[in-house]
C-alpha cells in the first residue's frame, strides 16, 4: 500500500514538472524606438534593435511604412549576420504625415535550407483609438504572422 502511494506521488510530480517546462521561444528579440516622440508632421528617428539568442548567418530585416510616411534615410530592406548574444542596431529617419494612421513595423526573419523559418516583429502604432482618445507611439509585443489554411494569423510572442 505504501509503495502504491509513493508511486502515485512520483507520477504526479513527474507529470507536473513536464507541464511546467518552459515553452520554446523565438531566437530573436526585436524592438523599435522613436525619437523624439511620435507627433503628426514631425521628422522622427527610428532605431531598430535586434538581439540574437543563436548564430544567424543570413538575417533579413525590413521597415514597413504605412501610407503617407516617407523614408528620409536608411535602407528599408537589408541582410546581415548576427552572432549568439549580439545586438545589432539599425537607424532610419522618417517624415510622418499630418494624420497619424497605421503602424511602423520593424521586422527581422531568417530561414534555412531545412525549412525552418522564424521571425520577430515590433511596431509603433501611429494612431490607435482607445475609448475615444488617441494613443500615439505605443510599442507592441513582437509577433509572428503564420499562414493557416490560407488565413493569416498573428501569433504573439510571450516571454
Amino acid at each position: 500500500m505504501k509503495l502504491g502511494i509513493l508511486v502515485f506521488f512520483l507520477l504526479v510530480f513527474s507529470v507536473s514538472d513536464i507541464a511546467l517546462a518552459s515553452k520554446p521561444t523565438s531566437p530573436l528579440k526585436v524592438l523599435i524606438e522613436a525619437s523624439p516622440a511620435v507627433e503628426a508632421g514631425a521628422a522622427v528617428e527610428l532605431t531598430g534593435h535586434i538581439h540574437a539568442f543563436t548564430d544567424i548567418n543570413l538575417l533579413n530585416i525590413e521597415l514597413l511604412l504605412p501610407a503617407g510616411v516617407q523614408l528620409l534615410s536608411g535602407e528599408p530592406k537589408s541582410s546581415l549576420a548576427i552572432g549568439r548574444g549580439d545586438t545589432k542596431t539599425v537607424t532610419y529617419r522618417v517624415q510622418l504625415p499630418e494624420e497619424l494612421v497605421g503602424k511602423l513595423v520593424f521586422r527581422a526573419w531568417a530561414g534555412s535550407k531545412q525549412g525552418v523559418y522564424f521571425s520577430s516583429n515590433a511596431h509603433i502604432d501611429l494612431g490607435q483609438s482607445l475609448n475615444g482618445r488617441v494613443v500615439q507611439g505605443a510599442v507592441v509585443t513582437p509577433f509572428v504572422i503564420k499562414d493557416r489554411d490560407g488565413e493569416k494569423v498573428k501569433q504573439i510572442l510571450l516571454k
